[in-house]
């Protein structure tokens, strides 16, 4: 499948996806030992077996590779994050993840709470199975695997479960127990979008029948008339065998994190997803987050279920919420949305959808929200001195660029390249020595917790690679009293890598096309990109291909100097592209776009960063971060130089 005329799939499946044909037939490097761990049911606490899977976490080499890093280095950003997808995990609970990560106590720790099944575990199998297929890294593999497996041994009758127990469910008081087994809509659909990657990477028949059944459910348990389709909450329990909405069950809304209570509701009223009542545009908003998983499902199935879920839902969220660009209040569920209205619309041929998601997106960028460099802040709502900006965020943020690029204006494609060279990149954790410069007001001891729930063991290593939620000029911000991170950004961060790496350039039958400056080896080219701190593409030709490169916007044209083969070459402008031409392969082909660099005034609410920009790369921000500052070490002069390995048809990640 990935390997098309180079490799049969079955010596392929062997190789990277049949875990569990391998585990069972004793092959390679697992022969000769049973491998152990807790079995994931669904709906239940794993039972307390310690796990003997390989599981490597960054020693001295690793972390000296991360701070050498050349930082729009992408493939080595994709390999180091698999430290942290792999290794933030409780081999004692079937390696399921610590949600959460606390940085501020002596030492930091992990902690399980919501998130470490559904979510956590369907992010990580959909970005580690995208990045492999860019990379082909086999970093704790036996893990890697055990994720994908985990995805679907917890979904039952369609449903990824949480155990209803503390600390896995939303209630901490146990007079508040739901009792029942629960699902996070939002996070289940995260295990579609991961068993999707994982289906492409692996052809696994197991996970398409998973992703199949979860589909099915959604459709089934949603409300429903000949036009619309809806959820009246995005919490659903399993009560006496029926998946109801929580707020149902309890006669009430619940106990949300808000606390918010409100009285019952008119589950025949399409409107009953509507905004305001639960925060903004939830739950419609937070349910639009199955969208590109769903629609993902349809290019590979043709299910017509698929596609009337995703058409119905996206025609409730564009004909009857006509305020959703003033009621975003979480961004990183309504920019899902917003990406999953318009990939509904491009799949399945409707341009109402498209324009919607075009018009709605701009209403974005040009609000206090998005900054140019691809910071937003984590909810509309929050105050403005409140800098946190969640990975999950900028993916959405940037895959909305990415689409738009494709399917409307090639001017997206410099939003695109924004965040992806800014915010996105500089949210990975590169290093683990700044906890010492944390102040010692800001540090406490341990929290006095069950030991079973927590880890303190080599924190930081496992760290290293991981996605924070940082502040636009330091990695470190304070959400109150904590420095906390969350897997969910482990998970996301590293998709957006692979996003910018998979469309940088593309190659099509007679075509190689550059669309961002970025480096990446293709069958028949190798790009290398000296950004940062030149502004200057080389491309070889290494088997006969016609030549496109996209003209940046903040580009001159007439101060542009092209070398083909060592002279100087006078090209059109086509379409916002260089146009080359049919070259032989061994052509070596030098863009030096002008070298300008610039200053620009950022505002969040009251606080203002000066920024110096080199095309769409920020290379300087004052005020300069005091803990982790970012930006730094975007003077160097060197390009990055691409993998050997060449993937001819990588996993479309949308």
């Amino acid at each position: 499948m990935i390997f098309d005329g180079l490799m049969q799939r079955r010596s392929f499946l062997q190789r990277v996806g049949g875990f569990a044909t391998v585990a069972a037939g004793c092959e390679g490097s697992l022969c000769g030992r049973q491998l152990r761990a807790a079995r994931i049911v669904p709906g239940r606490v794993p039972d307390p077996i310690p796990g003997n899977l390989e599981m490597n976490w960054a020693d001295e080499a690793m972390i000296q590779h991360a701070a050498e890093l050349h930082p729009f280095d992408l493939q080595a950003r994709m390999n180091l994050a698999v430290n942290a997808r792999t290794t933030c995990v409780d081999p004692n609970l079937g390696y399921i993840g610590y949600s959460l990560i606390y940085l501020e106590t002596r030492p930091p720790y992990m902690r399980h709470q919501i998130g470490d099944f559904a979510d956590d575990t369907g992010r990580h199998t959909d970005s580690l199975w995208l990045n492999r297929s860019a990379t082909d890294d086999h970093n704790n593999d036996e893990v890697v695997h055990r994720l994908a497996q985990n995805a679907m041994d917890m979904v039952d009758q369609g449903i990824a479960w949480n155990p209803p127990e503390p600390p896995f469910s939303w209630t901490r008081d146990p007079k508040e127990r739901m009792n029942y087994r629960f699902a996070h809509l939002p996070e289940v659909s995260r295990v579609i979008l991961g068993l999707m990657s994982y289906y492409r990477a692996t052809g696994d028949p197991r996970a398409l029948h998973t992703v199949r059944s979860m589909v099915r459910k959604h459709y089934e348990i949603a409300q429903k008339n000949d036009r619309y389709l809806w959820y009246p909450d995005y919490n659903y329990l399993l009560v006496n065998g029926a998946t109801l909405p929580m707020r149902v069950v309890r006669g009430k809304w619940g106990i949300y994190p808000t606390g918010q209570i409100a009285g019952r509701i008119n589950l025949e009223d399409p409107k009953a997803s509507g905004t305001g009542d639960m925060g903004g545009n939830s739950p419609a908003a937070a349910m639009g987050m199955m969208l590109l998983p769903v629609v993902r499902y349809y290019e590979d199935s043709k299910d017509p279920l698929a596609a009337e879920l995703a058409v119905k839902f996206s025609r409730l969220i564009v004909e009857l919420m006509p305020q959703f660009a003033e009621n975003i209040a979480q961004t990183h569920s309504n920019l899902a949305t917003i990406s999953g209205v318009l990939h509904t619309g491009h799949v399945l041929g409707i341009p109402e959808f498209v324009e919607w998601a075009e018009d709605v997106y701009g209403k974005f960028i040009r609000s206090s929200a998005a900054l140019d460099f691809g910071w937003t802040p984590e909810y509309i709502s929050q105050p403005k001195g409140r800098l946190i900006c969640e990975p999950c965020t900028t993916v959405d943020f940037l895959e909305l660029a990415l689409q738009l690029a494709q399917h409307r204006d090639l001017k997206y494609w410099d939003h695109a390249e924004r965040i992806a060279m800014n915010q996105l990149l500089e949210a990975q954790m590169l290093r683990v020595d700044f906890l010492d410069k944390i102040p010692a007001s800001k540090t406490k001891p341990l929290p006095q917790l069950d030991s079973k729930w927590f880890s303190t063991e080599h924190v930081m290593n496992r760290l290293l690679g991981c996605f924070g939620r940082p502040a636009p000029n330091d990695w470190v911000y304070f959400n109150g009293e904590n420095i906390v991170i969350g897997q969910c950004c482990f998970g996301s961060g590293p998709r957006g890598l692979y996003d910018v790496w998979y469309h940088a350039s593309q190659e099509g039958v007679d075509t190689v096309t550059v669309n961002l400056q970025f480096s990446k080896r293709l069958p028949s080219a190798v790009i290398t990109s000296y950004m940062p701190g030149r502004a200057m593409l080389e491309i070889e030709i290494t088997q006969a291909k016609k030549l496109r490169i996209r003209k940046p916007g903040w580009a001159n044209i007439e101060k542009t100097n092209i070398l083909v083969a060592g002279k100087k070459y006078r090209v059109q402008l086509v379409g916002g592209y260089l146009e080359l031409g049919r070259l032989q392969g061994g052509t070596k082909v030098r863009v030096e776009f002008p070298d300008r660099v610039e200053r620009k005034t950022e505002r969040i609410g009251e606080i203002e960063f000066q920024t110096t920009w080199r095309g769409n790369a920020v290379v300087g921000i004052e005020p300069s971060g005091e803990i982790y500052p970012l930006y730094q070490g975007r003077a160097t002069q060197e390009g990055v130089t691409p993998l050997t390995f060449v993937n001819p048809h990588p996993i479309d990640p949308l």
